[in-house]
């Protein structure tokens, strides 16, 4: 039996066709292994487009996301910084019109006759009293008893306490509020009531006295801190007293109480 060689075998066979291939990889001239080289580099090209090309979208798609995301943390940041300026815009707006309301309400005040202190009201009671509250007090100069008007000269009420910082005015639409008064027209006497919280009252008028539908009724300056000549209303309807020694008139006023903002407290009358 003759003896197999050693590349008559499989395992040698496929020695011998490395050594070749290395040999004609290293040795051989390129110009014989380019064809080779060109043939499977064009076979794979295809396959290097399609990965190319993945890749390039992938990268796209991640961009994309990205940008997305980019613009979503921006929309948000400033819609934050818009509102942030609208709320400014807002107080600013806000301010003006308020300076822009003192101005008129001190353009038409007798400023000339007093010294005045601008104060806004902070607070209402809610029941029939109507008390306000304003955000000035004795560290302002105001103290209990002082006149509080609104433009053009209208008398609110008067100060009935006091802190540091606030004040608490009693308007005249309060029954317990009581002010001295006189018709512009006739000079007749009287005083000027709250009736039910919601009116005024001229009251207490001799039936001697001359008063009539229209006329002015302003403070009279007596017995208290109120000045003479603050307004106070037009008389609407008079009425006889059932006594028939006095008579009565109701009157308008030209303010609506629960609707004041700015007040201005009298601090004292000019000499």
């Amino acid at each position: 039996m003759k003896r197999r060689s050693f590349f008559s075998s499989r395992a040698g066979k496929s020695l011998l066709f490395g050594i070749v291939g290395v040999t004609v990889i290293f040795f051989i001239p390129s110009i014989v292994v380019s064809p080779f080289r060109t043939f499977f580099g064009t076979a794979a090209l295809p396959f290097h487009n399609v990965l190319s090309f993945a890749a390039y979208h992938t990268r796209s798609i991640g961009s994309f996301f990205t940008s997305v995301g980019n613009l979503k943390q921006n929309y948000e940041r400033v819609s934050a910084e818009n509102l942030v300026l609208r709320g400014k815009n807002a107080a600013l707006s806000e301010v003006e019109r308020e300076n822009e309301f003192l101005r008129r309400e001190l353009g038409v005040l007798p400023r000339e006759r007093f010294r005045l202190a601008a104060s806004e009201v902070i607070a209402i009671d809610s029941t029939s009293s109507g008390t306000m509250i304003v955000n000035i007090g004795e560290e302002q100069g105001v103290r209990k008893g002082m006149a509080v008007v609104s433009g053009p000269g209208v008398l609110v009420g008067r100060i009935v306490e006091t802190t540091t910082l606030s004040s608490s005015v009693l308007p005249l639409s309060n029954p317990k509020s009581v002010v001295n008064a006189v018709e512009t027209a006739t000079e007749a006497k009287g005083v000027v009531r709250g009736e039910y919280g919601t009116g005024l009252l001229f009251d207490m008028v001799l039936e001697s006295d001359t008063v009539r539908e229209g006329d002015d009724v302003v403070s009279s300056g007596l017995g208290g801190d109120i000045p003479r000549g603050l307004f106070i209303g037009n008389v609407t309807r008079i009425e006889p007293s059932s006594d028939r020694l006095f008579q009565k008139a109701t009157l308008a006023s030209p303010l609506r109480y629960d609707r004041l903002r700015f007040v201005f407290v009298v601090l004292d009358e000019r000499r």
